[in-house]
């Protein structure tokens, strides 16, 4: 009894994977021949003596492909598309592209007073990570040059290597020796161009990145320069202020009217304003070191004084920002061209293990029979080890997916993070520049007035002179922490504003 229920069950599991295996061999025939496929079955019944038939022509899925590929060569020509970081269409902007390789016309540039537009174009015309990165979107479109042919090329090997080894007896067809060339399914060389689209999407978004981080990075270095050069600027100002304290003090006491402990005091505070500047002056060279880094210039390449522009804050809705950085973010596009590289994949790849389209040859048959021939579709029983790993792949689909998401979240918050950052620093530029430097300056010019009436200490005085030193200076930060956080937001969204 037990027997014949096992029986049954193989009867029953054979029949189902026989009517799969015809499932799938209809389906096939169906999707009719690809081009492959007929020239190789017709270069067969040449090399039998059978007439030839004329050349086919180039299939719909090769044209497809050499279409998508002429529009992605136009996409990564000599200009590639940067518009979303910088405009190459300004007079400036092609004025230092033309001279940008000329390294004395550079340095010349860069030693004088820096300008924010000119730097950025330089980063994008100089960066080698910018280079390095069209480059390599480049190579990733020769492959995808090659994808059409690479099909002929491995079914030529397959047949040529197979048919080396030469197996005589009864388990090969009664001596015979095969070649046997397996061809790609119907519709598989347009699935290899959609994971080659994807790939150089993936490259694209690689380039993108590239240039928008070189262009923030010259940016970034520029507003921190800025800064700097105002901080120093400001030093040395407060410098001055100290030294007339300090002739005031002198003089009061000569005159018996001032404690030594008075001028001790201005001293130290003109000595810790001297190892200020050379603080600031050691922080300036290394971001003066940094911008020559991503110029690609000479290690001791000079760079000139930076001025901060003038505030111009985003004026876009927060959340509608955070929309924009959903949807144009180069690290989002990046992530989502690589779940579509892996989707297009798994088509292929649930595709080839069940179809294998074979052509064979019998050259010769060592009991005097007939050269045979034939060609047809032969699918695996047992794929149960490709469905593992594709059932894996899925997986980790699904998590790339989570991942794009979870990252999608993260740029938003950053995004409106950066907003409110910016709106932050403008206020307290604001703040700084229309009230409280303005009255610090004033708090000390009648301090000074009232010391050298006898009417307050000279530490009153020191204190006022700090108050204006620490407003000014951190009025030249904030205008740094509005620039950095505007650039900051430019970069969540993928474009300049």
């Amino acid at each position: 009894m037990t027997l014949r229920w096992a029986l049954a069950a193989i009867t029953l599991a054979a029949t189902g994977c026989l009517s799969r295996h015809t499932e799938m061999m209809e389906e096939h025939r169906s999707a009719g021949e690809t081009a492959y496929a007929a020239s190789a079955i017709e270069s067969a019944r040449t090399i039998s003596g059978a007439p030839a038939a004329e050349a086919p022509a180039p299939s719909a899925e090769k044209k497809e492909l050499e279409l998508r590929l002429s529009g992605w060569r136009e996409a990564a020509g000599d200009e590639p598309r940067v518009a979303d970081f910088l405009d190459l269409s300004t007079d400036r902007a092609r004025d230092v592209r033309s001279w940008a390789a000329d390294m004395e016309r550079v340095g010349t540039a860069l030693a004088g007073p820096l300008d924010l537009e000119t730097l950025a174009v330089l980063a994008f015309s100089r960066n080698r990570a910018v280079r390095q990165a069209h480059e390599e979107w480049l190579s990733v479109l020769s492959r995808y040059e090659q994808a059409a042919y690479l099909d002929d090329l491995l079914g030529q090997y397959n047949a040529f290597a197979k048919s080396l080894d030469i197996p005589f007896g009864p388990m090969m067809g009664r001596g015979k020796e095969p070649i046997a060339e397996s061809l790609p399914p119907p519709g598989a060389l347009a699935k290899k161009g959609d994971v080659l689209d994807a790939e150089a999407r993936m490259a694209r978004e690689e380039y993108r990145l590239a240039v928008r981080d070189a262009v923030a990075e010259a940016r970034k270095t520029y507003h921190e320069l800025a800064y700097l050069d105002r901080a120093i600027e400001i030093t040395r100002e407060n410098q001055t202020i100290l030294a007339d304290i300090k002739a005031i003090v002198s003089v009061k006491y000569e005159t018996g009217s001032a404690e030594y402990a008075d001028v001790l005091r201005s001293q130290a505070e003109f000595d810790e304003l001297e190892n200020l500047l050379i603080t600031l002056g050691t922080r300036r060279e290394t971001a003066r070191a940094r911008l020559v880094a991503v110029l690609d210039l000479p290690a001791g390449a000079a760079v000139g004084p930076a001025s901060p522009p003038p505030e111009r804050p985003v004026e876009e809705a927060p959340a509608a920002l955070a929309l924009r950085a959903r949807e144009e973010n180069p690290e989002l596009d990046k992530m989502e061209a690589g779940i579509v590289m892996m989707e297009a994949a798994i088509r292929l790849a649930r595709e080839r293990p069940y179809y294998k389209y074979v052509q064979r040859r019998y050259l010769f048959d060592l009991r005097g029979g007939m050269a045979e021939e034939g060609a047809g579709p032969e699918v695996p029983y047992w794929y149960g080890k490709e469905e593992a790993f594709l059932a894996e792949m899925e997986g980790r689909l699904q998590a790339a997916r989570e991942e794009l998401a979870a990252a999608a979240n993260e740029v938003a918050f950053m995004t409106q993070e950066a907003y409110y950052k910016q709106d932050a620093g403008l206020r307290r530029v604001r703040l700084y520049r229309d009230s409280l430097v303005g009255k610090a300056r004033q708090s000390l010019e009648a301090t000074l007035a009232a010391y050298r009436a006898g009417k307050i200490d000279f530490v009153d005085v020191l204190d006022a002179r700090r108050r204006l030193f620490e407003f000014e200076l951190e009025e030249a930060e904030a205008v740094w922490d509005f620039n950095e956080e505007r650039e900051e937001l430019q970069r969540q969204v993928g474009r300049s504003f």
